[in-house]
């Protein structure tokens, strides 16, 4: 019996729990791997490789360009606004990041096995 996108979806939700929303967990299975293909993986793997790849949920690439950076801490604390207002964080996304991360219909960041 093939399972469809939602009973798949209930199966990861469950394994899974709470600390990542159903919807992500359906879009990645959806617009990232495909069902089919998801269907051949283990459970139990999909569901630790989800978890793994997932990064947050982020308004556009731009958004989630600006937060690595922050996160990493690759611009100093008292960088000037004057400058920092000035960084083209799309451009970063499409040019740098786009290759390692995906991004969903509604905005969840995965990153790229």
């Amino acid at each position: 019996m093939n399972k469809t996108l939602e009973q798949i979806t209930e199966e990861l939700s469950e394994i899974i729990g709470a600390c990542l929303d159903e919807d992500a967990i359906s879009e990645y299975v959806d617009e990232i791997l495909g069902l089919e293909y998801a269907l051949e993986i283990d459970i139990d793997e999909l569901a630790e490789q989800i978890q793994d790849n997932y990064q947050g949920q982020y308004s556009d690439g731009a958004e989630f360009a600006e937060q690595i950076i922050a996160d990493c801490g690759d611009l100093p604390a008292n960088l000037p606004s004057w400058i920092s207002s000035h960084i083209d964080y799309d451009a970063i996304w499409n040019c740098e990041l786009v290759n390692d991360y995906i991004d969903t219909t509604s905005g969840y960041i995965f990153r790229r096995d």
